[in-house]
C-alpha cells in the first residue's frame, strides 16, 4: 500500500531519487500509525468531562462556549484542557 501510494505521487522533476522518496513516505507511514495508537490510547484515559472539553475545543469553540455547552465555570474548562494537554505530552514523552 505505501510502495503503490509512493510509486502514484512521485515526482521525479523534484530532483528527489524514488528510493529516498519511498523511504521518506514509509517513515511517515510508520509514524502515522504510531500516532492513531497513541491517539486512541490518549483519549481512553481521558474523563468524561475531559472528552467533552476535547471534542469540543477539536471543532473549534472557545472556553466560553464550551462552558456554556457543558453548563460549568471556564475555570473547570481551562483545567480540564490543561489535563488533557499533560496527558498527552506525557503519552508523547
Amino acid at each position: 500500500m505505501v510502495l503503490y501510494k509512493a510509486v502514484q505521487s512521485y515526482v521525479p522533476e523534484k530532483g528527489l531519487k524514488f528510493a529516498s522518496f519511498y523511504k521518506l513516505t514509509l517513515k511517515h507511514h510508520i509514524f502515522s500509525l504510531i500516532r492513531k495508537e497513541s491517539a486512541s490510547g490518549y483519549f481512553e484515559s481521558l474523563s468524561d468531562f475531559e472528552q467533552a472539553v476535547f471534542i469540543r475545543f477539536l471543532n473549534g469553540s472557545d472556553f466560553l462556549t464550551i462552558a456554556d455547552d457543558l453548563d460549568c465555570e471556564v475555570t473547570s474548562i481551562k483545567n480540564a484542557y490543561d489535563r488533557c494537554h499533560r496527558k498527552m505530552k506525557r503519552l508523547l514523552e
